[in-house]
């Protein structure tokens, strides 16, 4: 049923003139992953979001390697709930370690983007119905997404440009 939806969606949504459709599926290399990739010719990348820890990426792995036999670029992956925000004083705590997902991501090649910490101003802005990077924009989970979405947007430009040159 999923990816039936997920196909309704691809063929009988109007999404006007937009310049980034972003599909948020499920971990894995499930029956919505396969049909994507099936039924999307030439899209431009994947981003693959896990978090630090063995199983997790190891879901990753799979992801990476559906992404590469179906011939769409991986443009980086991102770590995600590695760090705390502490919700009294804003301090940030590691709760995993360090680097772990960089390290991944230099093994499997893919470039890394960056982290999102853990932080309870996303869930409060988002019950509110309010992106939490227009209430919270100078939070680090913000800065974070900022810098992820600029590494992001210049990956798929840059890969955009060299299909076409």
């Amino acid at each position: 049923l999923k990816k039936v939806t997920v196909e309704q969606f691809l063929a009988n949504v109007d999404y006007g003139n937009i310049d980034y459709l972003i599909i948020d599926l499920p971990p894995g290399t499930g029956a919505e992953s396969y049909g994507l990739l099936q039924y999307t010719i030439g899209l431009d990348g994947a981003l693959i979001i896990t978090l630090p820890s063995e199983n997790p990426q190891a879901v990753a792995r799979r992801s990476i390697n559906l992404c590469r036999q179906a011939k769409v670029p991986v443009l980086g992956i991102v770590e995600n709930m590695s760090r705390f925000v502490c919700p009294g004083c804003n301090s940030i705590s590691e709760v995993c370690g360090t680097r772990m997902t960089a390290d991944f991501a230099h093994k499997v090649e893919v470039p890394f983007l960056g982290d999102i910490p853990l932080d309870s101003s996303i869930f409060e802005s988002c019950d509110e119905g309010v992106p939490f990077v227009v209430k919270y924009p100078e939070s680090a989970a913000a800065r974070s997404l900022f810098s992820i979405v600029d590494k992001l947007q210049e990956a798929v430009e840059e890969g955009v440009s060299q299909r076409y040159s």
